[in-house]
């Protein structure tokens, strides 16, 4: 089961087609579920979509989660028999629909909380869309790990993986980036509105996780957030001994019996150890950019924003020292009014932004508590460029530069605009107005030191 995730077109690209993938079907002897009166299909080599969200979603669906299938087999070291394939996923446009689904196939009638659900029973993932479409890709993601370890290594018996480690694993696996040709799991990183990645951290670094209570299962209850910190300390610690340990861990719990006790056994003597990994992990941790209003995504390294009519992307990382600037390639979609960098970031409502417009006009503009106040302007000769062009937002001291192009166009001294020294300091930002903006190979820090997203 996933938790309820309140939080864009994807490529069609090198995805199996779909002929391709019934072709396969036939030849390996496999019968999908057929979809049910009305619903839409997608079909791919391993996975079968079905619902009632469009044909084009549950394309993207489908090949996001093939995309996946070598992730998921090459760390689970298996794959599901032959007659166990392919995967299954039910895809409902709400959550009446969801448990109506799920009602044809006598399943729960109640999930609090929850917005996906594995059925071992029928062997069919249900989900249903949330808010946001990253969240409803990272809910695909999760609710069919749940289905590829089911089927791989536990032969529809749950009590075999416990809750922490089957919960941490679909976390890891939603948390994904869309990349050229697939897709990268165990992406903490990604620009998206889930932030469990950062909770964790947090969690740690409050000293509010314990490696140990949740391993052996001394901690009731482990919640996603608990689940995730723990998979990740195994997956990403430069620990051998302990990675070595959670491998073999992994191993003995297939084999049945619990999870907890076993944990114990191998893991003995290395309680400090596992706290010490835990704070290697995430103490550090920060994603580049947090998401402040949702209408933001990435892929391959693109982040796009959707302006409601304004949407604004605040940077993790503050950016010190009196020599600060912020730069983007920017790319206005058809309807979009503007799009920008920011520095000077405290907030969505105290802010130093330089946007480029849909007129041809570019404006330096500062926002306190709410309240914009232009500082400079000036019309682009020629307008726009039709494709990508690159912003760049420069503080030396209370001293703006924008670039255009890498071009000189405005110029502004903060101090006449009651701008101190003292205001400047601060995050970096992206904004997104009136509809669809892409910004790529962004880059933020003091002059010369530059971190590239």
């Amino acid at each position: 089961m996933g938790a309820l995730l309140v939080r864009c077109p994807s490529r069609r690209g090198a995805f199996p087609a779909a002929a391709v993938a019934l072709a396969a079907l036939a030849l390996a002897g496999l019968s999908p579920k057929p979809a049910r009166g009305g619903d839409d299909e997608a079909r791919t080599a391993h996975v079968h979509a079905r619902g009632d969200v469009g044909p084009e979603l549950l394309r993207q669906f489908a090949d996001l989660a093939e995309a996946a299938y070598p992730q998921w087999k090459a760390y689970f070291q298996a794959e599901p028999k032959r007659d166990r394939l392919p995967l299954e996923v039910d895809v409902r446009k709400d959550r009446d629909g969801f448990f109506a689904a799920l009602a044809a196939v006598s399943g729960p009638a109640a999930l609090p909380g929850a917005g996906g659900y594995y059925d071992p029973k029928s062997r069919v993932s249900f989900l249903y869309l949330q808010p946001h479409l990253s969240s409803s890709r990272l809910l695909v993601l999760h609710e069919l790990t749940h289905q590829f370890q089911y089927k791989a290594l536990q032969d529809d018996v749950p009590d075999r993986s416990p809750v922490w480690h089957r919960e941490g694993l679909a976390e890891h696996f939603g948390s994904h980036r869309r990349v050229a040709g697939g897709v990268e799991t165990g992406a903490l990183d990604v620009v998206a509105i889930d932030d469990r990645p950062v909770q964790c951290a947090k969690r740690v670094r409050e000293g509010k996780f314990d490696p140990w209570a949740v391993g052996t299962g001394a901690a009731p209850s482990p919640d996603y957030t608990d689940a995730l910190a723990l998979v990740e300390t195994f997956l990403r610690t430069k620990d051998e001994t302990l990675r070595k340990a959670y491998r073999e861990w992994e191993k003995e719990i297939y084999k049945g019996g619990n999870g907890g006790s076993r944990f114990e056994r191998l893991f003995q003597g290395k309680k400090a150890r596992l706290e010490a990994a835990a704070k290697e992990v995430w103490e550090g941790f920060r994603r580049t950019w947090s998401v402040v209003y949702i209408a933001w995504d990435e892929e391959d390294h693109v982040i796009t924003g959707r302006g409601m009519p304004w949407a604004f992307l605040k940077g993790e990382t503050p950016v010190a020292g009196p020599n600060a600037s912020v730069e983007a390639e920017i790319a206005l979609g058809r309807d979009a009014a503007g799009g920008g960098v920011a520095l000077a970031v405290r907030g969505p409502d105290d802010l130093v932004s330089a946007d480029v417009w849909s007129s041809g006009r570019v404006t330096l503009r500062a926002k306190r508590a709410g309240a914009w106040t232009e500082l400079a302007s000036a019309d682009l000769p020629g307008g726009v460029p039709a494709g990508p062009v690159r912003v760049a937002l420069f503080a030396r001291g209370t001293d703006l530069t924008v670039e255009v192009g890498g071009v000189p166009v405005l110029h502004s001294d903060g101090a006449a605009a009651g701008l101190a020294a003292a205001d400047l300091p601060g995050a970096a930002g992206l904004v997104a107005e009136g509809g669809e903006v892409r910004f790529s190979h962004v880059k933020t820090g003091p002059a010369g030191a530059v971190t590239e997203k």
